[in-house]
This record gives structure tokens, C-alpha cells and sequence, in this order.
């Protein structure tokens, strides 16, 4: 293996990769390890999602169904106005195919 030098910059993701992929079965590993998947999951709901909001169409679809008296934060995927499509769909796809959508017995 190369050994890094001063003159060869190891960037943040890398250094997270060696971090997550390293075989070191220690225990303050493996809390490292569960340390950085929750910062990176923490980052991701408090500071990615709010800013997706600020998008024009994101926006627009929040402003629409909050004008139509719907919270779109507790909005299920039933209730969405196109999932009388979605359903149909799958239901067409599903009599084309039989085999495709594995269902019990």
C-alpha cells in the first residue's frame, strides 16, 4: 500500500471511507463507525431536507396543498391526487405480467 505524504492531499470522503471500511473489529470502531452514520443522517434531516423546501416546485407543491387545507407533512401516499393512477398502473402492469409482482399464496 502507498503510503500517503504531505504533497498528497487525502480528501474528507476518502478519509471516511478508510474510516467505515477499515477491519478493525474494536469496540470504539464500531461506536466510531455508528458515531458517523448518525452525523451523516442528522446533517441529512436538519440541514439538507429543510433547504430541498426552497426549491421552486417543491415550494409550490407545499403553497398548493396547504391552500387545499392538506398538511403535506402528514400527507400519506394514498392520498396523494395521483395515486388513483399509480394503482391502476400496477394493476395493468400486474394482469400483463402475473409473474412479475410475486405474490404468497
Amino acid at each position: 500500500m502507498k503510503r500517503q505524504t504531505h504533497s498528497e492531499p487525502i480528501s474528507k470522503v476518502a478519509l471516511f471511507t478508510k474510516i467505515l471500511r477499515s477491519k478493525q473489529t474494536s469496540v470504539s470502531s464500531k461506536w466510531s463507525r455508528l458515531l458517523i452514520c448518525a452525523i451523516f443522517i442528522l446533517l441529512g434531516w436538519t440541514q439538507l431536507l429543510p433547504r430541498l423546501e426552497t426549491f421552486g416546485t417543491i415550494r409550490a407543491y407545499i403553497e398548493r396543498m396547504q391552500q387545499q387545507g392538506i398538511n403535506p407533512s402528514a400527507l400519506y401516499y394514498t392520498e396523494h391526487p395521483a395515486s388513483r393512477d399509480w394503482e391502476r398502473t400496477i394493476h395493468e402492469r400486474m394482469a400483463r405480467n402475473p409473474k412479475a409482482f410475486w405474490v404468497p399464496k
